[in-house]
């Protein structure tokens, strides 16, 4: 095996001037501004907290039935959109898909990386326990072919990364006015276990919790200590929130966002829906012409292949936005073994209507990426 440094590059992400973010070159993280913080500014006019799942490594297209089967049944019943930007190997004959994994990866540094009992992150495990919380303990009973007496034995084996699906972010997301956007700012990670019940629910467990660095700008990709970086797109619900600060929804901030954007003249970004990263900007012609609209969508019939032409209402009111598709980049340290989070931007997602009035599905309204709004005159 050639012990050489192989660096696997997928660059789903664009380096260049056409709207996509450039890396800095910089790898130290940022300091978020603290809760209190974020409370006390006048500017910030709401604040949240949620948990949301995700799944780094699941691909729902090119995923086996049984995997897909079972992932539906934890929580990723639609498609789940994941890009990767890097994936680093120091081998250049290894082949092994599991090795570039996050599961692998968290668990493989388990002695090197702080792990907490709660998502809080209020009393850490030595790394006894850790090593504890990734090990199955059982007990065997079996009968002795000498004597015929029962014997029992314990046993243990490590957690197979392979039985990690999902992790499950805590985080604050808010709105701040003056910058006309929302900001979300990643608090703690943990990777979750699956347990069945005996009625034959799942139930999600979390095995540890860490800390999560913070990247206000997209680090420098191209550094050797950056051994996985992977986009993530997911969706996050009304009721996934518990408000911390401000009493208002996530569509009446998304309605008073659009009309302080439309006076913005310009200097506020907006993308387009047609590109998942928001990078193709939206003419301001059709960001100051946001209201009620009539679409036209073209679907095929999937038995007949006939054109299927279906006039669609946008519903762009507060009650119609019931929850957003965060954009963040997940960024592993292997230097550090720290796990970072760049937050990129989102996406309001709005229900369309059929032609009388019933629901038809639901989509991205605009793409909003406060990173490529215009500098600000002083």
């Amino acid at each position: 095996m050639k012990k050489q440094l192989c660096i696997l590059f997928f660059t789903l992400f664009a380096l260049s001037a056409n709207g996509q973010q450039v890396p800095t070159t910089k790898l130290t993280t940022d300091k978020p501004p603290t809760l209190q913080e974020l409370q006390a500014d006048p500017n910030v006019l709401w604040i949240g907290e949620a948990m949301v799942d995700y799944a780094p490594d699941y691909h729902t297209i090119t995923a086996r039935d049984e995997i897909r089967e079972k992932m539906t049944k934890i929580g990723f019943s639609s498609i789940n959109y994941v890009k990767t930007l890097k994936l680093q190997s120091q081998d250049i004959d290894d082949d092994d898909k599991e090795e570039h994994k996050l599961a692998t990866i968290l668990l493989g540094s388990i002695d090197d990386v702080t792990c907490y009992a709660d998502a809080a992150l209020t009393k850490s495990y030595t790394k006894e326990e850790a090593r504890s919380k990734i090990t199955k303990n059982y007990v065997i009973n079996t009968i002795d072919p000498e004597t015929s007496e029962e014997v029992t034995f314990n046993m243990s084996h490590k957690i197979n990364p392979s039985a990690i699906h999902s992790f499950r972010m805590k985080q604050l997301i808010y709105y701040d006015k003056k910058r006309v956007t929302f900001q979300v700012i990643p608090l703690a990670i943990a990777p979750l276990i699956d347990e069945s019940g005996t009625d034959g629910t799942i139930t999600m467990k979390p095995l540890f919790w860490c800390k999560l660095d913070f990247f206000d700008a997209m680090p420098n990709l191209n550094s050797a200590a950056i051994s996985y970086a992977k986009r993530m797109y997911r969706p996050l619900p009304q009721e996934a929130i518990t408000p911390l600060k401000g009493t208002q929804t996530l569509g009446d901030l998304t309605m008073m966002m659009v009309e302080d954007i439309k006076k913005s003249k310009g200097e506020k970004y907006l993308g387009n829906v047609f590109n998942m990263n928001g990078s193709d900007p939206l003419p301001i012609s059709e960001i100051e012409e946001f209201s009620n609209t009539v679409d036209t969508i073209i679907t095929f019939d999937p038995n007949t292949f006939d054109e299927i032409v279906q006039v669609v209402r946008i519903n762009m009111t507060a009650e119609g936005m019931t929850k957003m598709r965060l954009i963040q980049d997940w960024i592993w340290n292997d230097e550090t073994k720290t796990m970072g989070i760049h937050f990129v931007g989102f996406a309001p997602i709005i229900d369309r209507l059929d032609n009388e009035g019933n629901f038809w599905n639901s989509g991205p309204l605009f793409y909003r990426r406060p990173d490529l709004d215009k500098p600000t005159l002083k």
